[in-house]
């Protein structure tokens, strides 16, 4: 049997067509994956903070000794010390492209005996792609944040 022309196979315009409609779905799935990257390493890192200030709140309430948590911009990270002079019981790093500012909270965050936070306020948190505000309320309540665009 013989083939036409139409039977032959695509154009060079329906490949073209096919493949920048197929790299422009990509494209876009790409850009929505890097957003929900960054979101979802905020969330890790906001996890293991809450946990860190939970550990201090306990740690205060079940030794009457003050644990404080002290945000530390120069080295990009956080401690946990008794007090200002003795050496660090957990540093974690925050992302070197974070940007992490005090803003009304005090610095370093503490509890009382009662397992209230001293000095309730914000911190605000800028990654790649959001911005976000953590509040330390008043009451046993430790923090929550909000996000923003």
């Amino acid at each position: 049997m013989y083939q036409t022309d139409n039977e032959a196979g695509f154009t060079l315009i329906e490949m073209l067509i096919v493949l920048s409609i197929v790299s422009l779905i990509l494209s876009i799935m790409f850009i929505d994956y890097s957003s929900r990257s960054d979101e979802q390493s905020f969330d890790t890192w906001y996890q293991q903070f809450e946990l860190d200030l939970l550990y201090s709140q306990k740690y205060t309430m079940v030794t009457r000794q003050v644990l404080r948590l002290s945000i530390n911009r120069d080295s990009n990270s956080y401690s946990l010390r008794n007090d200002g002079s003795s050496p660090a019981l957990i540093t974690r790093k925050i992302p070197e492209d974070w940007d992490v500012r005090v803003t009304s909270v005090r610095n370093p965050i503490s509890f009382t005996r009662y397992g209230q936070i001293v000095g309730p306020g914000s911190i605000s948190v800028r990654t790649k792609n959001a911005r976000y505000s953590i509040t330390f309320p008043f009451g046993k309540s430790r923090s929550y944040y909000v996000k923003s665009e």
